[in-house]
Parts: C-alpha cells; sequence; structure tokens
C-alpha cells in the first residue's frame, strides 16, 4: 500500500535513516485494494516473488497492510524461507516472534481510547458508535477494547449494538452511512472511524444524502 497516506509516511522515515547509512532501500507493493478479489487482479501479486531476491539483507514488513489473509500468509512464508533480520511494524503476532523478529508498534487500544475520550470530555457526547476493521482481525478488537475503556471510565454503558465491524475500506463507510440514511439507525452524536479509508467513505455518502458533518454528526478517523 505504498500508495496510502499511512504508507508514505513510515517510507519517508524508512527511507530517509536508511539514506543516512548509506543503505538503499527497496519497496515490494501492489497498488490496488486487497479486499478486491477479482481474478484479473491476482497478477498484482506477482511483484512479491521479488521477496526472494539474495540481493535483499533484511526486511521491513508492514503487517496491517496485508488484511487479505491468503496474501498476507504467502507473503511471510516467502519472507521467513530466508534467515535475515526482520522488522514488524504492527501488533506482536507469536507466530511471528522468533529470533530474527523486531516488533515495532503503536498502541491500537490508547490510541481508540484517546479519541472516544476527546468526544465524552470535550463534546459532551455519550452516544457514540465506533466502526471498526474485520471481527476476526486482531487490530479491530483492540479498537473496539480502546472504545469500552473511554465509555465504561466514563460511566457509559457499553453497547455491542453501537460497534459496526467493516473492512478497513471506504464501502464499509459507504454501507454504514447508508444505513443511518435509510433509517435503520438512529444518527449517535459522534462516530468513531477505526481507520481514515472507513471515514472517507462516510463522508461522502453523508453529504450525498444532506447529513451535515459537524452540524447532524461529529466523524472522526483514525490512522493519519
Amino acid at each position: 500500500e505504498a500508495n496510502s497516506i499511512e504508507q508514505r509516511q513510515l517510507l519517508f522515515g524508512i527511507i530517509g535513516q536508511n539514506q543516512s547509512f548509506g543503505v538503499d532501500t527497496v519497496v515490494i507493493s501492489n497498488i490496488y485494494n486487497p479486499n478486491i478479489r477479482e481474478q484479473e487482479l491476482y497478477c498484482e501479486n506477482n511483484i512479491y516473488d521479488l521477496i526472494g531476491s539474495e540481493d535483499i539483507d533484511a526486511f521491513i514488513f508492514i503487517l496491517e497492510s496485508f488484511v487479505n489473509e491468503e496474501l498476507r500468509n504467502s507473503v511471510i512464508d516467502r519472507i521467513f524461507s530466508r534467515s535475515i533480520p526482520v522488522v514488524i511494524i504492527g501488533n506482536i503476532s507469536e507466530e511471528l516472534d522468533l529470533s530474527n523478529c523486531t516488533f515495532v508498534n503503536t498502541s491500537d487500544a490508547n490510541d481508540i481510547e484517546d479519541v472516544t475520550n476527546h468526544f465524552i470530555e470535550e463534546h459532551g457526547f455519550t452516544d457514540i458508535h465506533l466502526l471498526t476493521g474485520m471481527k476476526e482481525i486482531d487490530v479491530s478488537s483492540l479498537r473496539v477494547d480502546g472504545y469500552r475503556r473511554a465509555l465504561e471510565s466514563h460511566g457509559i454503558p457499553f453497547d455491542t449494538d453501537k460497534v459496526i465491524y467493516g473492512d478497513f475500506w471506504m464501502n464499509s463507510g459507504i454501507a454504514l452511512a447508508e444505513r443511518y440514511h435509510s433509517g435503520e439507525l438512529k444518527l449517535p452524536q459522534g462516530i468513531v472511524c477505526a481507520n481514515d479509508y472507513m471515514a472517507y467513505g462516510l463522508l461522502d455518502t453523508f453529504a450525498e444524502n444532506d447529513i451535515n458533518v459537524p452540524d447532524d454528526i461529529t466523524v472522526v478517523g483514525y490512522e493519519y
């Protein structure tokens, strides 16, 4: 996902640091939404064959970029077919907690707790929805944990019906906005989106349906 905002910020730091040490940086990335499973896009993943190059001395692996489990496992298998150092940006995974691995990450739970606290403390909101990612992914659950902690620390009951699971892509925000617009869901005071892509879809669809942000509802994104 080298085309996305957050990846560019990471690459800016990585490449700058490598240049200061005289180290070359190779970026291996496809450029389409990995949740899309159309067969004609599978050829994009052939770029990961470059992982086997003997010219690569170490890997920095941005784990959260690979939400497609099949692709993620394929890339991991290729990386660990060689005994070279690996830095993993993302949550610690027991299966990858190996002697040649170093993990670097922010705290998903603490960050979402801070964002939700802002809604409660600065805006006085008590009716807040969370749009998070896929239910089976750890980062999705961690972001729910942070949301729950913020509510409970302020005496606001945690309601599972106010947690909506998406897929970290714009279509999740579009689908949720349409549920509000149709009347299926009542508009809360605020929505915490557990990543920016989902927030983009939500905001665009609100605008198309004359739901005004922030007059009718307040929205916050996460990740850059």
